[in-house]
């Protein structure tokens, strides 16, 4: 079955359900300055992924029913030196939740897809791209001529993130 939610994880190996998208940020490395631990939680019955710095907010979460799948990476909870924020949106209809470090996208989920700002969840570092490396893995693949041919037919967002500019 395909899932409703997004998920984010360390790996770019999607598990069941899944399609891999693209990177969507570099955490910084364990013990940075600073860092502290992404939790991820996920909710069977509602079919959400939840993301949080918070321990606070955490428990939260798993007192409405969520599960505790450990850590997903490190994020700075302030900025920090080449680090950009991570948006964290939600949309109460779908109940799911959303996050990017694309202004661009962020008013596009808000705008077009009624997805509602709930501020940022940390800040990370920018994938690291290439030129036609359009899904943000450090390599040409397939998968990025699957998505320049998206691009081209504007099926997808205004801008062909993260490794759009193929020229260089």
């Amino acid at each position: 079955t395909e899932a409703k939610d997004h998920l984010y994880a360390t790996s770019p190996d999607s598990p069941a359900g899944y399609e891999f998208e693209r990177v969507a940020w570099q955490s910084p490395e364990n013990g940075a300055p600073g860092a502290k631990p992404l939790y991820r939680l996920y909710s069977e019955r509602l079919e959400d992924h939840f993301y949080t710095t918070d321990p606070l907010e955490k428990a939260q979460a798993m007192a409405w029913g969520y599960l505790d799948e450990g850590t997903c990476g490190q994020v700075f909870t302030f900025g920090a030196p080449g680090a950009v924020p991570i948006f964290r949106l939600y949309h109460p209809g779908r109940v799911d939740h959303f996050y990017t470090t694309d202004p661009a996208e962020k008013r596009t989920a808000m705008s077009e897809f009624d997805f509602v700002y709930e501020g940022i969840a940390g800040f990370a570092y920018p994938p690291l791209t290439l030129p036609g490396d359009m899904t943000g893995e450090g390599e040409i693949t397939p998968a990025d001529t699957a998505r320049l041919r998206q691009v081209l037919a504007g099926e997808l967002w205004e801008q062909p993130w993260p490794g759009g500019d193929l020229d260089g």
